[in-house]
């Protein structure tokens, strides 16, 4: 699924992947653990996720202009995609593709587990991610235009994508191939960024990761990408191969024209690092991290932070901007990080079935290292993805099951408490929203 370390891989029966299960206040039920990997394992064969729905709306992380939102909604069997419009806020088309599309440019149908790219592409097409069946697949005007398999013969549980050109794409693929032949040409190791050219279809090198990881004999699991128009700012899980624990954070950043890693940042103090998002102005990259779900809920929410990186600096530094004590709730902040800059942003702590405490959305200031409460879910592990739509100074956050309408909006023009704007319903009577994305 997205990632073994998302927040939404918690949810039991409805959403899981090995690390998933259920929370009491001291930590896993060993019970619980097993009867949720043994279920997803039936269910979708997923061996992961990691969110944003974030992005950065309305102008893209590097500069590519968006208009519309793309909500996915999922119970993990199955997905559907559904089309919002940024300016009007109104639903342009619910589930225009779902898992049982059949259409003459579908080869693979899609699994329960899709994701939007984080970045937008460049030609204004969507790009969907399958970590399921591992395929691309790229829908224009409503229309899927083309898919591809990015697979090479092994499960590579493929977390983001990042278009930079018509002739390059960076797919990062989280898991390892334990069978990998020793011909470097077919490029089937896995754990790496797989250099695509989606002209042709076709992948043509790969950039390892998996010599990055912080912690011995792990896959070292890319999360979601930054992208500032050069480097390609990577979020490392450092994710066992059982999935049963996690090393220490860090950030790595990969040089598109040298097809290389150039620079390491190590977060020692974070876990579970699973969002890179570019902020231009500020030159910097703030990274969220939800600490480890394998560890008792203190211990996870000690690792749990949001994490500021200059990037001129050189080599890049990294500060703590947030931590996620800093809330008072105990709880560890989510897998997603909305921000409109580095002083106004949206994240949102986990709730805890047990107890019945809700996820509660907070505002962040990382220049200040502030964080405010602005509003709460309706339950416990109910927020999936976070959007910022920078150009309108919003961020949409998926709440499954909001009374309201499954896609709620915050205003952050102004300085103090966002303001919730009307909710909107992504697919009236169909799967709530769960990942966001643009295009």
């Amino acid at each position: 699924m997205n990632g073994p370390f998302d927040t939404r891989v918690l949810i039991g029966a409805n959403h899981g992947c090995p690390g998933g299960g259920v929370r009491s206040a001291g930590g896993w039920t060993v019970g619980a653990v097993i009867a949720v990997v043994a279920a997803m394992v039936c269910v979708t064969a997923c061996a992961d996720d990691t969110t944003d729905g974030g992005g950065d709306g309305g102008g893209g992380q590097a500069g590519t202009a968006t208009t519309r939102l793309v909500a996915i909604g999922t119970d993990y069997a199955a997905s559907a995609v559904s089309s919002v419009d940024l300016a009007t806020s109104a639903a342009l088309a619910s589930t225009f593709l779902h898992s049982g599309t059949a259409v003459a440019t579908i080869s693979t149908a899609l699994s329960g587990d899709v994701v939007a790219s984080s970045n937008p592409t460049p030609d204004g097409r969507l790009l969907l991610i399958d970590r399921a069946n591992a395929v691309l697949t790229w829908v224009r005007d409503l229309e899927v235009e083309a898919q591809m398999n990015v697979g090479t013969g092994f499960y590579a549980n493929p977390q983001d994508a990042l278009q930079t050109d018509a002739s390059h794409m960076y797919v990062v693929r989280g898991q390892s191939n334990p069978a990998a032949t020793a011909d470097a040409g077919d490029l089937d190791e896995g754990d790496d960024l797989l250099v695509v050219d989606p002209a042709a279809g076709a992948a043509v090198s790969r950039i390892d990761l998996h010599a990055h990881a912080t912690l011995a004999g792990a896959n070292a699991f890319g999360g979601r990408l930054g992208w500032d128009g050069q480097r390609v700012w990577v979020p490392l899980g450092s994710v066992a191969p059982d999935f049963m624990s996690m090393g220490k954070g860090r950030l790595v950043a990969v040089d598109v024209a040298a097809g290389a890693v150039v620079a390491t940042v190590d977060l020692p103090q974070s876990k579970n690092c699973t969002e890179a998002v570019w902020l231009a102005a500020s030159n910097q990259v703030a990274v969220v991290c939800s600490g480890s779900f394998q560890e008792t809920v203190g211990i996870q929410a000690d690792f749990s932070n949001i994490v500021i990186i200059d990037a001129a600096a050189e080599p890049p530094t990294a500060a703590l901007a947030v931590k996620a004590a800093a809330t008072g709730t105990g709880r560890p902040f989510g897998a997603h990080l909305g921000l409109i800059d580095a002083a106004s942003g949206l994240v949102a702590t986990t709730g805890d079935f047990g107890s019945g405490a809700p996820d509660l959305i907070w505002r962040v200031d990382l220049t200040a290292g502030a964080v405010h409460l602005a509003a709460a879910a309706g339950g416990a592990f109910a927020i999936g993805g976070l959007f910022a739509d920078r150009a309108r100074q919003r961020i949409w956050v998926a709440e499954t099951g909001h009374a309201a309408g499954d896609l709620r909006v915050f205003d952050l023009s102004g300085a103090a408490t966002p303001t919730e704007l009307p909710a909107v319903s992504s697919n009236p009577g169909g799967l709530g929203a769960w990942e966001l994305g643009s295009y």
